[in-house]
């Protein structure tokens, strides 16, 4: 296996996603433990892959709906 020196363009698109929200003024995301209700939760995930990520859009919009 050969091992070679990556630039930091190349490095880039490697970064964690937590560094990046900082860099580019995004929501910081938190890890937290959620209980829900089993049919929401085979829902969110019938829906395919990101399933969290759709999550956190529905709550957002809640959230920007309630204010």
């Amino acid at each position: 296996m050969l091992i070679t020196e990556k630039t930091n363009e190349q490095l880039t698109p490697m970064k964690s996603p937590h560094n990046q929200n900082i860099a580019e003024n995004k929501p910081i995301k938190k890890t937290i433990r959620v209980q829900l209700d089993a049919d929401i939760l085979e829902w969110l995930k019938s829906t395919g892959r990101c399933w969290q990520v759709r999550m956190n859009a529905i709550l957002r919009e809640a959230m920007l709906q309630s204010v």
